[in-house]
Formats: C-alpha cells, sequence, structure tokens
C-alpha cells in the first residue's frame, strides 16, 4: 500500500504547482482540468500552440498535457519546440491521442515525451500518469478526502477522512499500537464494509498534516466486494458533476 502519511504535505507540494492543459476541444479541457483539481493540482488550459506558447513565455508549468492532434502545428511539433527552447526544455510534457499507435507513441517518445495517453482519458489513468511524471513518491491508486462513519471498536467517535483503494486514514482519540490489527466497519452510502486493517502510523493532538489525532491503516483482509465497493465510491467522487461535453 502506498502510504498515507504524507498525504497532507504532498496536498500543499501540488497547490504550489500546477499543470498546464493544451487541447483543442473545450469539452476534453474541461473534464481533464476538473479531475486534476480533483486531486489537488493547479490547472490552466488552453486550446493551440500558439496559446501554450505564449502562456509560457508568462509562467512556467510543472507539467504539460497536450493533444496529439490539434488544427495546425501539433501537440509533438510543440514537444519538439520545447525541447530546442533552454527556457522550457525541462518541462515535462505529457501526449494525448485518440489514435492507438504504436508508431506515433514511438514519434512522442523519441522527441523527449514524460509520458503518453490514449483517448479518452479516464481519471484512473490520469492520476497515475501525473504521479508517475512529477511526484517524488508516485502512487498507483486514487486517493481522496472524504468524511465517512469509521468504527473501530473503541466507542470514541471516529471518522474516516481520507481512503484509497487499499488504506485509510481514521481521525480518533483513541490510538492504538503500530502493527496492531483491528477489525473495524466502515459506513459507505448505507453499507457497512467489514474489514481487518493494520495500524500503520498514528498521530497525537497538533501532530501531522492533519493536527487531529487519528492513524494510517493499510486493509489486511477485505472481501473482494467491499474493495470493489471502495474504488466505485472513489471513482464516482471524483467524477461526480463532471461531464465530458
Amino acid at each position: 500500500m502506498e502510504n498515507l502519511k504524507d498525504h497532507g504535505r504532498e496536498a500543499e507540494d501540488r497547490k504550489r504547482r500546477f499543470i498546464l492543459v493544451l487541447d483543442g476541444n473545450a469539452g476534453e479541457r474541461y473534464y481533464t482540468s476538473m479531475i486534476l483539481q480533483r486531486f489537488e493540482y493547479k490547472v490552466c488550459t488552453v486550446g493551440t500552440v500558439g496559446e501554450a506558447l505564449e502562456f509560457m513565455s508568462l509562467a512556467q508549468p510543472t507539467l504539460l498535457i497536450a493533444d496529439a492532434t490539434l488544427p495546425g502545428a501539433s501537440g509533438l511539433t510543440l514537444l519538439d519546440m520545447m525541447k530546442k527552447d533552454v527556457r522550457l526544455a525541462d518541462v515535462p510534457v505529457v501526449i494525448a491521442s485518440y489514435t492507438d499507435d504504436a508508431s506515433l507513441e514511438k514519434d512522442c517518445r523519441r522527441l523527449g515525451c514524460a509520458g503518453w495517453m490514449v483517448k479518452p482519458l479516464s481519471a484512473e489513468a490520469l492520476y497515475r500518469t501525473v504521479q508517475d511524471v512529477i511526484e517524488r513518491t508516485p502512487r498507483r491508486n486514487m486517493r481522496i478526502a472524504t468524511h465517512l462513519k469509521a468504527d473501530l471498536g473503541s466507542g470514541a467517535s471516529e471518522v474516516a477522512t481520507v481512503i484509497s483503494e487499499h488504506g485509510i486514514f481514521v481521525q480518533t482519540p483513541k490510538l492504538l499500537p503500530v502493527n496492531t490489527t483491528v477489525p473495524m466497519k466502515l459506513v459507505i452510502r448505507d453499507r457497512v464494509l467489514r474489514i481487518d486493517a493494520l495500524v500503520l502510523y498514528s498521530y497525537g493532538f497538533n501532530e501531522g498534516p492533519f493536527r487531529q489525532p487519528g492513524m494510517g491503516m493499510r486493509f489486511v483482509k477485505i472481501s473482494a466486494d467491499d474493495s470493489d465497493w471502495i474504488k466505485a465510491f472513489i471513482r464516482e467522487q471524483v467524477e461526480e458533476g463532471i461531464a465530458k461535453k
């Protein structure tokens, strides 16, 4: 499991950086930018290579995600131009294409792109690609901030505030020793999930990124149905209200 311990610090890092999205389709720009914002990244969007160059003359993005096929100059043309420009050569570029063309991807890699995605883009693909390209500790599974009722059997008020496919952070004043395995109940949309979770770390009052007492826990025993329920919940939360136009 990817450790949840640095979630707060990494969220602050993301807020200090931004991703530039270049896509000629307004609907695709909207979907991509909104999903990335749900992952706590700052995002700016442009529709042409000219607009992208003008934007980058004023501010250098942490990452550029560019459509391979655009009116006029393409995303690959822009990639080539950036690699020849000392100011922009180090900006990582991810190319997105509706064509799953091995030769096109090969050209992209030859020009120095940092990543390749096939459209239509999904939240999972965006998350994993961005993680791989710009994060110090890339994560494979989407995680979200949340507010879910949890029950560790302590009798205290317990709330899950971060969840991923494989683990959870639970705010609770009653901390357990690291490496303790505890049965827990987690309520997601009126369904009670019964999970055995292992304590990986804990924080007291005013400690850690959340400044609240709690524990980071890894799921060690969970049914396939409950695991699928969590994955579906995370995906729905990320994409809620964001329709592809």
